[in-house]
């Protein structure tokens, strides 16, 4: 069995065990942080993200079969839970972060991508997402060193890459078409 027949679509099973296992990726990084605190405490860990990720999935597979309207209701009853649980550890920690909300609501969403054929993007995702939230110190500390002209230099950068280069002609000008400002870019 090769990638390519998983990534079809055609293996519901292992997708779904896609589905658990990115949710486990990204719930490892978010048990390993809260690791310290007491059981109990914690709003979620790596079985919950597991979970999630396998919940994202099998909601993905029902609303293929039955109604799209059951992904939405998912992700709904999912930020309902979530800020439910948000609220009451704010109460007795203090804590405003909703990275932890937003990383089980991520993960949902790739359980869903990975039963709905493109488990290798959600696995990417993933993996992307545990290393953001586990370079959560490095990137404060960029942004703190970061000047403003940094930032300015850098936002001019994407708008000329980002924006300006889709709307630049990828054609020649020019004796013998030698001018192309898409490729001069």
């Amino acid at each position: 069995m090769d990638i390519s027949a998983i990534a079809s679509g055609n293996f519901l099973i292992w997708n779904l065990l896609i589905s658990l296992i990115l949710g486990a990726i990204i719930g490892i990084q978010r048990g390993w942080v809260q690791r310290h605190d007491a059981a109990g405490s914690r709003v979620a860990g790596i079985r919950t993200f597991s979970l999630v990720g396998l919940l994202g999935g099998l909601n993905a597979v029902l609303a293929d079969k039955y109604s799209p309207f059951l992904l939405g209701f998912g992700i709904l009853a999912l930020v309902v839970i979530v800020s439910v649980a948000f609220v009451v550890r704010q109460r007795t920690h203090q804590d405003l972060s909703i990275t932890g909300i937003i990383s089980l609501l991520v993960t949902f969403i790739l359980g869903a991508i990975a039963t709905s054929g493109e488990p290798v993007v959600a696995a990417s995702a993933a993996v992307i997402t545990a290393i953001v939230l586990d370079n959560k110190q490095e990137l404060h500390n960029a942004l703190n060193t970061l000047q403003e002209y940094e930032l300015d230099a850098g936002l001019k950068l994407l708008l000329i890459s980002v924006v300006m280069l889709p709307l630049l002609p990828n054609k020649g000008f020019g004796p013998w078409q030698a001018i192309n400002p898409y490729e001069i870019w």
